[in-house]
């Protein structure tokens, strides 16, 4: 459901200057499986947090073509002004650990500006983060970074294309995007146990991912006692990364929190 909501906010644009979309649905009238992102009791599924995340007004994204193993990176701004920001990219392993690679990366030069010790064209990546400056004309989007064949640069890096993740930041003033990306399949990866812990900060929680990258990192609670909802929810960790999170309730009361849990992906490894 990101990818495609993704996908139709880069027309923007493309030719075609696609200027929105809908997603089905919003929340559940009874109790059933459906494409609901609330269920009937109120409590959100992944989808109601990856909504809310992919229609950010500004997002950062990776589009991907599994056969050619083209990598498009594009910034999508929704946003009635220009607004130039900066990119920050980097390739870590699952384990968390930077990668150097190198190959052929192409930089859109007439709206990006790559700074620090990055390199285009026939080059190697730093395995510290690279960034590039990047500008987004109103209600637009820009190609930023561009891999024509990752298969080929990560062979040519000496480099394992099915244990990396690719780490994308853009930031424009107050406005900030990640977004993680895998060229591999989750089904075909070893995830290794990202070490989640999880914490009480005052009216929230802090979760933390010690040992690895942590896919998909889901917080809940098994009581009935309490309605409400995460500041966020279903995201990404890199190794070492925290992430504070707010609930908010807004029906029931009761010791709720000493009811949370976390989880990701790794937990579904059986």
């Amino acid at each position: 459901m990101a990818h495609q909501i993704a996908f139709y906010r880069r027309g923007s644009g493309l030719p075609e200057r696609q200027m929105g979309s809908l997603y089905w649905q919003l929340n559940d009238l009874w109790s059933t499986q459906s494409w609901a992102s609330i269920e009937f009791t109120g409590r959100q599924k992944v989808l109601y947090y990856t909504a809310k995340d992919i229609y950010s007004p500004m997002i950062v994204y990776p589009y991907w073509n599994s056969n050619t193993t083209d990598l498009d990176i594009w910034v999508t701004s929704d946003l009635q002004d220009a607004i130039s920001g900066t990119l920050s990219y980097s390739w870590v392993d699952w384990h968390g650990n930077p990668l150097a690679v190198g190959g052929t990366v192409t930089i859109n030069a007439a709206n990006a500006t790559v700074h620090g010790n990055s390199t285009h064209g026939n080059g190697t990546q730093p395995s510290q983060p690279s960034t590039l400056n990047f500008r987004v004309n109103a209600i637009n989007s820009t190609q930023v970074l561009h891999y024509p064949n990752l298969r080929n640069t990560f062979s040519n890096s000496n480099a394992n294309i099915s244990d990396a993740v690719l780490i994308l930041t853009a930031q424009s003033g107050q406005y900030k995007h990640t977004q993680f990306f895998h060229p591999a399949n989750l089904a075909d990866i070893p995830i290794p146990d990202p070490g989640l812990t999880l914490s009480q900060q005052g009216n929230g929680f802090r979760v933390t991912a010690t040992k690895a990258v942590a896919a998909w990192v889901w917080l809940e609670y098994d009581t009935n006692d309490v309605q409400g909802y995460w500041s966020e929810n279903g995201f990404w960790l890199n190794k070492g990364e925290s992430k504070d999170v707010t609930f908010t309730v807004f029906s029931g009361s009761g010791d709720w929190a000493s009811h949370v849990k976390v989880r990701s992906v790794y937990d579904n490894i059986g």
